[in-house]
């Protein structure tokens, strides 16, 4: 679970926002008294700003960690570097396909930009930032 939360005032309203089983923003406002209360347009408005500047925030920290055993690392050691040394990608074990399954499987659990309306431009963004890097 990604422990991120905002918390923000709204008017006499605490509001806090927080990510749910790595995919879900959560969202609870409470009136001044704790109770939970239903927010007007206005509100509902102001909030979706704030939710948009916290999926932002989220989205363009500065590195995303994924997990991969020791055998799946090695794994694909060996299958980068032959791709390194030949420029040609492709399986030559079952193994290396299973590795490649694992590391999507961990991307897809560590990004929300997959989920955004403007994915492809994100994307777009991230690929020229990594050829720029090769000049």
């Amino acid at each position: 679970m990604i422990e991120q939360t905002d918390r923000f005032e709204l008017g006499k309203r605490k509001v806090l926002a927080w990510i749910e089983d790595d995919s879900t923003i959560m969202l609870q406002a409470n009136s001044s008294t704790g109770d939970p209360a239903k927010l007007t347009s206005a509100e509902a408005e102001v909030v979706a700003r704030h939710l948009m500047n916290f999926v932002w925030k989220l989205t363009n920290g500065p590195s995303v960690s994924i997990t991969l055993s020791r055998d799946e690392a090695l794994v694909l050691f060996e299958c980068v570097s032959r791709f390194s040394q030949t420029d040609e990608l492709g399986i030559e074990d079952p193994a290396e396909k299973q590795a490649l399954w694992s590391v999507c499987n961990e991307l897809e659990q560590a990004l929300v930009e997959p989920l955004l309306p403007d994915y492809r431009d994100r994307l777009e963004g991230a690929r020229e930032r990594l050829c720029k890097d090769l000049e």
